[in-house]
């Protein structure tokens, strides 16, 4: 697994110039002139003179210099254009493809070797002490206040509530420290995946205008000591169990970071009262001193050592932040959603995340390294886990068909003639079923996908590649159809749109 990668992105000022020309009659009267070299030179901090008169001539200037020193400056832009033209020569080796490197279901027939693991990179850490510390507190600043949440549900959904965690630092002026992604959908063996593995975390900041930290820069990923903190609880007053009782929410967070936490309920004004949600402004209430103070609850002891503790002051954090809304319930659904527009939209894939994808989707449409990617439509079809949803039907009236998708996809290629002009005929299919006789019609449409299984992708880089490349092919694409009640769906759509200036359809289900 790819270690962190940092340092600060700078984009230095480019400018171009253009000298002035002289008037076609100066420079015919003085362009004997104005290619000699003065005998004796004449120069001021202020002021630069060329005189004209008639003098004794010396070498001749080739524009700007002498002939020598014009011709060993040409010499060695000779010398490094034939190096680099070398380097690029020896990368390319063996990285270009053909056709047969796709067969005729759309997956690959090679193994391949041009997409290298994401490499490290260092990143300064200015928010925080210094090196991470065994204990979390010994690396926060005196004069700096920070926020933080845990994951606790799927992959897409966790990355919906870091963004609304961080909307909620911006609104309360706190620095978000941002947990690791911890195993839901995939193995318990994959272990936890770092946010700046996925998402380009420089350049968030740097759009965002504000510092982002990651724990494992706070804190030691092997430290042994288990930290005492205060937080507040979301799920515990805005959602009540089965039985009538309310909790805070689990989370795997606690154990990875080596956190024991007691818990304080949010107030019940901060409520929205309908499907477990939480007002996003009322949270941010709790980040200032009068609206806490005037607030707080009893806490709860914490699992591990029993400790009472007040929501901490310098670490606000809350057990889950996926069921707040500034305005409605689920308002990333929202054209107007907050979180999405200022934060989420802007959460770039990270640089070898990407670089990784990109050299698949080059091998799915057998497209040669260094031309250019057609435009294609994306499909995700989520099957497999929505299986609980089906128990009261069969299966097949449940789920929407092939049929559904094919036709959403035209209507998507319909749109994209009318509206950018292009005919879009490559597809390419995600979906978690595990039926071949399904993916056998999946080829019989033409559509191709990537084969995780048989290219082992979860073996060269990790369990968590296979869920986090599909999600970049999902969101690289001109066009894309998902699933409805799909949040991975959801995103990609919004990725598709927002990135792209894309076509999206949603094809329903279970109705």
């Amino acid at each position: 697994m790819a270690t962190r990668r940092e340092a600060w992105l700078a984009s230095p000022a480019t400018s171009t110039f253009r000298e002035p020309l002289l008037p076609v009659s100066a420079h015919e009267e003085h362009k004997d002139s104005f290619l000699d070299v003065p005998d004796t030179p004449s120069r001021s901090s202020s002021t630069r003179t060329r005189s004209f008169s008639p003098r004794r001539r010396s070498a001749p200037l080739l524009r700007y210099g002498k002939a020598t020193s014009v011709l060993f400056t040409c010499a060695l832009l000779l010398c490094v254009s034939c190096l680099v033209l070398l380097v690029h020569t020896v990368t390319k080796v063996g990285s270009t493809l053909s056709s047969q490197d796709v067969d005729v279901n759309g997956t690959l027939s090679k193994g391949v070797t041009d997409c290298p693991a994401p490499a490290a990179k260092q990143r300064e850490r200015s928010y925080v002490l210094g090196p991470p510390t065994a204990k979390f507190r010994d690396n926060l600043r005196s004069d700096t206040k920070y926020i933080t949440s845990w994951d606790v549900a799927g992959w897409t959904n966790d990355v919906m509530a870091l963004g609304n965690m961080i909307y909620l630092g911006m609104l309360t002026d706190r620095i978000p420290i941002i947990p690791p992604f911890t195993p839901s959908h995939v193995n318990a063996s994959a272990g936890p995946v770092l946010f700046s593995d996925a998402f380009d975390i420089d350049h968030l900041s740097s759009v965002l205008r504000i510092p982002l930290v990651e724990w494992h820069e706070v804190k030691q990923q092997d430290s042994k000591v288990i930290d005492e903190l205060g937080c507040w609880s979301v799920w515990e007053t805005a959602h009540q169990d089965a039985d009538g009782t309310r909790k805070p929410r689990g989370h795997r967070g606690e154990r990875t970071l080596g956190l024991d936490i007691s818990y304080t309920p949010i107030p019940d004004e901060v409520s929205m009262h309908t499907d477990d949600h939480a007002s996003l402004w009322g949270l941010a209430a709790l980040g200032f001193p009068d609206y806490r103070s005037r607030h707080l609850a009893a806490p709860r002891p914490s699992k591990q050592s029993g400790v009472l503790l007040a929501p901490d002051e310098q670490v606000m954090c809350f057990d889950i932040l996926y069921y707040v809304s500034v305005y409605e319930p689920f308002e990333y659904y929202r054209e107007y959603s907050p979180a999405w527009r200022d934060v989420v939209s802007q959460m770039r894939w990270a640089k070898g995340l990407n670089d990784l994808a990109q050299g698949y989707i080059r091998r799915i449409l057998a497209v040669p390294e260094g031309s250019h990617i057609p435009p294609y439509i994306a499909i995700h079809f989520r099957r497999g886990d929505f299986m609980i949803h089906c128990l009261d039907w069969k299966t097949d009236g449940c789920f929407a068909t092939l049929e559904m998708f094919a036709k959403a996809v035209s209507e998507v290629q319909e749109e994209l003639w009318r509206r950018k002009g292009i005919r879009v005929t490559h597809v390419i299919m995600s979906s978690d079923e595990k039926d071949p006789a399904w993916w056998d019609e999946v080829a019989a449409l033409g559509w191709r996908w990537l084969d995780h299984e048989k290219e082992q992708i979860a073996e060269k880089y990790g369990e968590w590649y296979p869920v986090l490349i599909d999600a970049v092919i999902q969101s690289s694409g001109v066009g894309f159809v998902g699933t409805d009640m799909s949040t991975m769906s959801l995103l990609a759509a919004k990725r598709t749109e927002e990135w792209h200036e894309g076509v999206s359809r949603t094809v329903t289900w279970n109705h």
